[in-house]
């Protein structure tokens, strides 16, 4: 199933917290999607908690949390099917997001 699409759809009648899908880091968004939707069946409650996860951030568009939860579950030997490659381009996101704060 396309949860980028279902997202979308969705988009214009879903603000949590004033933050809307478009107010978001675009990559994490998806990522946050696709992760939460392990958690429920209703693809309206995944974005809802999306939304509610990245809207934590002081500054939402540039929020790296499934990132972070995607680190956090390589380092502790869980898999979510992203390369050794992909988490280290991730860390390296975050060290530059770091950096520019």
């Amino acid at each position: 199933m396309n949860w980028k699409k279902i997202a979308e759809d969705l988009t214009n009648d879903i603000v949590r917290e004033n933050i809307t899908p478009k107010d978001v880091n675009p990559d994490e968004f998806e990522r946050g999607v696709e992760v939460e939707m392990e958690h429920t069946d209703d693809p309206k409650e995944s974005v809802e908690i999306t939304l509610d996860h990245l809207s934590e951030s002081k500054f939402p568009k540039q929020s790296f949390y499934y990132t972070w939860l995607d680190f956090a579950e390589e380092m502790n030997g869980k898999s979510l099917g992203l390369t050794r490659e992909e988490v280290q381009a991730r860390i390296e996101k975050l060290k530059q997001y770091w950096k520019n704060l």
